[in-house]
């Protein structure tokens, strides 16, 4: 038998983004907003297809492509509490630009 959530009860997903805290970066990202997106599109993708394996693979697997200081950026997703390719995805807000 099928479970379903009542009408007045929300999905997990609903209510962890509506409860979820905005936050700003302590720093400014090392790389622009259009790189940060296509980061977080792949880190997604990435882990989504085979999981976090608790470090930055997938986050380094897309730097080490593209024309950008990797030490760098990954140093910034850290600081930003992005220490596995699935905190970046949890952790590392969006720009609060982008949030409005």
């Amino acid at each position: 038998m099928e479970k379903t959530l009542a009408p007045e009860v929300a999905a997990p997903a609903q209510v962890s983004g509506e409860c979820r805290a905005p936050r700003t970066w302590r720093t400014p990202p090392p790389l622009s907003r259009s790189n940060f997106a296509a980061l977080r599109a792949y880190v997604s993708d990435h882990v989504e297809e085979e999981g976090c394996d608790n470090t930055l693979r997938h986050a380094q697997t897309f730097l080490a492509g593209q024309a950008l200081d990797a030490a760098s950026v990954t140093a910034w997703l850290k600081e930003e509490g992005g220490y596995c390719d699935c905190e970046v995805l949890y952790n590392v807000a969006d720009s609060p630009s982008e949030r409005s």
